[in-house]
């Protein structure tokens, strides 16, 4: 007899066949790091919901089974925050949790061999890895190759493209985007081309289509080898996007200004302020149009920005409308990135 508010446990068959029966969806996070556990580990008013550990303890299709990291602090943070079991090796974890989703927040070197993992040691049926997928095409491509042939869920970490405003400024651009409509704009990225620019670029690719051409401005700084930060002109369908690279070393800016046939969209702190000006009729000179200064302000989740990537996987899981960022949508932006990183 289930209590008042219970769910139904859900009848699953996992991928070798042999039926599970769990009331949520068993997490195991590997990677205990800043975005696994440590962006919101000390924000003590909840208000915060940036790191995986948080967010996933936090939905209810979702129930957080367990953690892995080499770290012993992370793990005894881990365990005395959530009162989850930790592991010091993922080989342990999934061999005794049987996670349905697996989170994968460790450096990009160590994607490949982590999904391949999962893939051959568990029955989990989604894979969320943090972005880049791979600092490499060729491991990009295997990945995804790996997780389709399993069937198995691959989604990428961008969380941008997951958060609502994000939506509403993708209807503003679709709204009338036709033959005469044009973009051009600038994106502020630091701290690399792959770490933080392709979360951009990512996002710049779903609002405007592939990116049809690249050249570089500048060859610009080289955080690491695989890593590089030059100042990128990018050519879609409908306009010109400057990617230029600030100094991570100075401070952290991450924005975009796009300026279009319709309006201006102010895209600051990272997605944390928002305004779309549209494009009015100037009142002084008739015949003129000027942008609306005051502009409306669109809200923004950007302290809850992991809560509402759960919240779409928890959608997409359920049949319902999600935005989500496949693996497939990840590899292309990162082979956009690598026709960069061929031109320097």
């Amino acid at each position: 007899m289930l209590s008042q508010g219970e769910s139904a446990p859900r009848r699953i068959k996992s991928r070798c066949g042999a039926e599970r029966r769990y009331l949520t969806v068993r997490v195991l996070i590997i990677g205990l790091g800043r975005i696994g556990m440590g962006y919101d580990l000390e924000d003590n008013t909840g208000n915060l919901v940036l790191t995986h550990a948080r967010a996933f303890n936090s939905h209810p299709y979702f129930s957080l089974v367990g953690g892995c990291d080499a770290s012993e602090e992370n793990r005894k943070n881990f365990e005395t925050t959530y009162k989850k079991t930790s592991f010091n090796t993922p080989e342990a974890a999934l061999a005794s949790l049987d996670p349905e989703l697996v989170v994968i927040a460790t450096p990009t070197e160590t994607h490949k061999s982590l999904v391949q993992l999962v893939l051959n040691s568990s029955n989990a049926d989604t894979i969320l890895c943090e972005k880049p997928l791979a600092y490499d095409v060729d491991d990009a491509e295997a990945i995804v190759s790996a997780c389709t042939a399993k069937k198995v869920n691959l989604l990428v970490n961008y969380h941008r493209r997951y958060l609502p405003e994000s939506r509403k400024i993708k209807a503003i651009l679709d709204q009338n985007s036709d033959e005469t409509s044009w973009v051009k704009g600038v994106c502020w990225y630091s701290k690399g081309l792959l770490n933080n620019g392709s979360h951009f670029l990512n996002l710049l690719q779903w609002w405007l289509g592939p990116a049809k051409s690249v050249a570089v401005v500048h060859t610009g700084n080289r955080r690491s080898v695989e890593d590089p930060e030059p100042d990128v002109m990018l050519g879609f369908d409908r306009g010109r996007i400057f990617m230029l690279a600030a100094r991570e070393e100075d401070y952290s800016h991450y924005a975009i200004d796009l300026v279009t046939s319709d309006g201006k969209l102010a895209y600051d702190s990272g997605g944390g302020k928002i305004h779309w000006h549209k494009r009015i009729p100037d009142p002084v000179y008739p015949g003129y149009n000027i942008l609306d200064q005051q502009g409306e302000a669109i809200h923004t989740t950007a302290d809850q920005a992991q809560l509402q990537v759960v919240s779409q996987i928890a959608a997409m899981r359920q049949g319902e409308a999600a935005e989500i960022c496949t693996g497939e949508e990840a590899l292309a932006t990162l082979k956009t990135l690598k026709k960069v990183k061929e031109l320097i």
